[in-house]
């Protein structure tokens, strides 16, 4: 599902999938496009991990490298935690390593509205 030229952004829901870990939902997201992050009624969203660069070719394929930027989880915390739906924009900026195609993965949960406080730990920090 794509909009083309929304806001200079393309709107793409990339892929959503269930972790083995069961409740928990991953969003793979381009670099340049964003995803509509969503949850049931009376749920909120809750940020477990975030991961913006490149680390596996398979993923929005594109040959030029891999590199990573860290500190992002925050800023992702702070768009979507405790809202039941944010759109997640795959871009930092500015762009430490701008010759190195991106992509952003975000795996979060759903919770009942009040169940959660923002910034909180995974039970299960190993993913």
């Amino acid at each position: 599902l794509c909009l083309k030229n929304f806001a200079v952004w393309r709107l793409c829901l990339m892929s959503f999938s269930m972790l083995p870990l069961v409740g928990f939902l991953t969003a793979l997201v381009c670099q340049g496009s964003a995803a509509v992050l969503h949850c049931p009624q009376e749920s909120v969203i809750n940020i477990r991990s975030a991961f913006y660069g490149r680390q596996n070719a398979d993923i929005c394929p594109h040959f030029d490298g891999s590199e990573s930027v860290g500190g992002i989880l925050p800023k992702y915390r702070k768009m979507c935690d405790n809202l039941p739906f944010c759109f997640a924009y795959a871009n930092v900026d500015p762009d430490p390593c701008p010759t190195v195609s991106k992509y952003l993965e975000l795996i979060y949960s759903c919770e009942q509205k009040g169940n959660f406080s923002i910034g909180e730990k995974p039970e299960n920090p190993h993913w």
